[in-house]
């Protein structure tokens, strides 16, 4: 398993950081249903330059879906894809 994961342009991060972001956003999705890139960049404490494309490959994930200005959390993609991937 490749260990760096390219999100865009030059954009990359390696896959244990995602790994915890995702941990992040999971827990966050347990006590709210969506959460905006605002809230998301301030959970972070990163720019919107890294949140927005993290965002995106969440979406492409599965575990967030853009509606409008936030995006909707479904946590159970994420359990979903652990026990295929476990």
């Amino acid at each position: 398993m490749d260990r760096v994961l390219h999100l865009e342009g030059d954009l990359y991060f390696v896959r244990e950081a995602v790994t915890e972001i995702e941990n992040r956003l999971i827990a966050w999705g347990e006590h709210h249903s969506e959460i905006s890139v605002s809230q998301f960049r301030e959970l972070l404490a990163t720019s919107r330059k890294y949140a927005v494309p993290l965002l995106g490959f969440f979406d492409q994930q599965g575990l967030t879906e853009r509606s409008g200005d936030v995006r909707l959390i479904h946590p159970q993609a994420a359990s979903s894809r652990a026990k295929l991937n476990g």
